[in-house]
């Protein structure tokens, strides 16, 4: 029996590819676009996105503690002689001078670190002469309390010779009377006075407001029979503030300024992450603190963008941190290795124990990222050891969202220059290329032409051609745009399209404009080309991250500048024109045998 013959089914396979080959790659739409960002540390980014540091410090950046201490920065007013009533009843003084420290000091008097004996006698040397007899003296200073940080406390020590009595904001506070009636500020000194205001310096609890404060202290030197007699003041204020946002560059660095965090080798006992790199603010050697810095503070950060048009941002991150960190998103505390390791706080003191954890595991965390610019801020406290010490970060965040749906073969317009057509820009098919903004002039035309020219000739079919501006401003009316194709020959742009309809989004800021015309077609070496003009003058933004601006042709258009599809298009019709040869030879040899 003979085999029947399959060569019939050749020419229905070829037509079949390219039934389907090409209605696939004409009418494709594009949906959804779906990204992901890996933002590794110690690694660059996919767009350029790196690891940044502002250093670190041994001061707890969680609090900080501002002292004021008696020196020629305080003010004094007097001696004034004889008695008179108390501060808030005296009158208005007009002159005051900046108080001297007293150069040599009785071996009585106490010491406080930091803060002089001060007074207003002659000479620095802080004695009365023996004419003065009684005096009393009024000291003032200020200081301000900021808006932003909280006080936590506030007090100041004290001492004089011989008594004293001190106002905050005209409010009695304390005075050396209320501790030692034989030591009154005001009234008939006791017998022998007594030295306890000055041998030792006594501590008050203050309670200053936002802004600024005044501190007013009034001291009194007994009579000494008419001789010299030594007198001064010394105060040592303590301010301590809890910070309400411990990520200010500038409490881990003077300067402020951020670098590049560098990579550094992984400790042994470092836990990996792949495609992440631990990172520190020394250079080598695992980032080892040099033994004398005690515990330590490093603040870490970086930026991502999602572009405003995106849909549906989430966001992952995996942590580990030699020895306990804290992670925010965009200021706000997402989560910290306290959550799990109590023995491991970020602030406070270290309860001894520590914790290995932070640097042995990794842990996950979710977040929401928002539309714009993101930043990550991770905070990592090194325990004080007294010896060398490793400390660094490590993390691996993964940002996803998607892109909206565009009609399918768009051309985003760019910002620079065409590569092979001069005083033109260029439109590209490819999204994450395209950066920057561009100006137009009042009444000056503008180019955008395809980056390739076609490869073969290309008609597009009629009907409506969508353009998007993402635009600074409504530009209203006033202006004009047309599709056309642009002749390398001769130079030249001839226009296809009319304006159909246009409308303007405030929300997204955008154009967006519908402009209609006939079948045409861009012979090959050719270009298609947009000419925008705006006779008022105005920008259209091309930066792919605020999702820039973009030309889509007709539905059904074919694929530009056709060089793949084409090739698929003429193998098919070569396989169809094989077979259907192969058969006719075929039915012609049969022929022969039966005759």
């Amino acid at each position: 029996m003979r085999k029947k013959s399959t060569l019939w089914k050749l020419p229905l396979l070829a037509i079949l590819i390219a039934i389907l080959i090409f209605p696939a790659a004409a009418v494709s739409a594009a949906g959804p676009t779906p990204v992901t960002l890996i933002l590794p540390s110690g690694v660059s980014g996919p767009n350029g996105e790196v690891t940044q540091t502002a250093g670190f410090t041994a001061v707890d950046p969680s609090a900080f503690t501002v002292t004021l201490v008696s020196d020629t920065g305080t003010q004094v007013a007097g001696p004034f002689a004889g008695m008179f009533d108390s501060y808030p009843e005296l009158p208005a003084i007009s002159t005051w001078e900046s108080a001297q420290i007293i150069s040599s000091q009785p071996s009585a008097w106490t010491t406080l670190s930091g803060a002089n004996w001060i007074s207003s006698t002659s000479g620095n040397s802080g004695v009365e002469v023996a004419s003065e007899g009684e005096a009393w003296r009024i000291f003032k200073t200020t200081f301000n309390v900021p808006t932003g940080p909280t006080l936590t406390s506030a007090a100041i020590q004290i001492a004089g010779d011989n008594a004293y009595e001190f106002y905050l904001n005209d409010s009695l506070v304390d005075s050396t009377a209320s501790f030692d009636p034989a030591a009154p500020v005001y009234g008939i000194a006791s017998a022998g006075g007594t030295t306890a205001p000055f041998t030792s310096a006594k501590t008050y609890n203050l309670k200053p407001v936002e802004g600024e404060n005044t501190l007013i202290i009034v001291l009194r030197n007994w009579n000494n029979d008419g001789n010299p007699n030594p007198t001064g003041l010394i105060f040592k204020i303590n301010l301590s503030y809890a910070v309400n946002n411990q990520l200010d560059p500038a409490a881990y660095s003077a300067s402020g300024n951020w670098y590049t965090a560098p990579a550094v080798d992984r400790h042994p006992h470092w836990v990996e992450l792949a495609g992440a790199k631990w990172v520190s603010t020394t250079s080598a050697n695992y980032g080892v603190e040099n033994p004398d810095e005690g515990d330590t503070w490093r603040l870490f950060r970086q930026e991502f963008y999602i572009p405003a048009c995106a849909d549906s941002p989430s966001g992952s991150i995996q942590i580990a941190s030699d020895n306990a960190f804290e992670f925010y998103l965009n200021g706000y505390l997402v989560s910290t290795s306290a959550d799990f390791s109590p023995s491991a706080p970020v602030y406070g003191p270290w309860p001894g124990d520590g914790s290995q954890a932070p640097f042995q595991n990794v842990y996950s965390y979710n977040f929401t990222p928002q539309k714009g610019t993101n930043t990550l801020t991770f905070v990592v406290r090194n325990w004080n050891n007294n010896s060398s010490n490793p400390s660094g970060l490590l993390y691996k965040a993964e940002i996803q969202y998607s892109q909206p749906l565009r009609p399918s073969g768009v051309w985003w317009l760019n910002s620079i220059d065409h590569n092979t057509v001069s005083d033109r820009l260029q439109m590209e098919k490819i999204l994450d290329i395209q950066t920057g903004s561009v100006n137009l002039a009042p009444e000056d035309p503008l180019f955008w032409l395809s980056d390739e020219a076609a490869k073969i000739d290309v008609t597009f079919p009629a009907g409506d051609w969508t353009l998007s501006l993402h635009t600074t401003a409504d530009w209203g009316s006033n202006w004009e745009a047309e599709v056309g194709i642009w002749d390398t020959a001769a130079g030249e742009f001839t226009p296809f399209t009319s304006l159909k309809s246009f409308s303007w989004d405030p929300a997204s800021s955008r154009l967006n404009i519908i402009l209609t015309g006939p079948a045409a077609t861009v012979i090959k070496g050719n270009y298609v080309a947009l000419k925008l003009t705006s006779f008022s003058g105005g920008t259209v933004i091309t930066d792919y991250q605020l999702c820039g601006s973009y030309l889509a042709p007709p539905a059904n258009s074919p694929p530009y500048p056709v060089p793949e599809l084409s090739a698929l298009i003429l193998l098919a019709l070569g396989l169809a024109t094989l077979s259907a040869i192969l058969l006719i030879r075929r039915k012609k040899d049969q022929a022969k045998v039966l005759s």
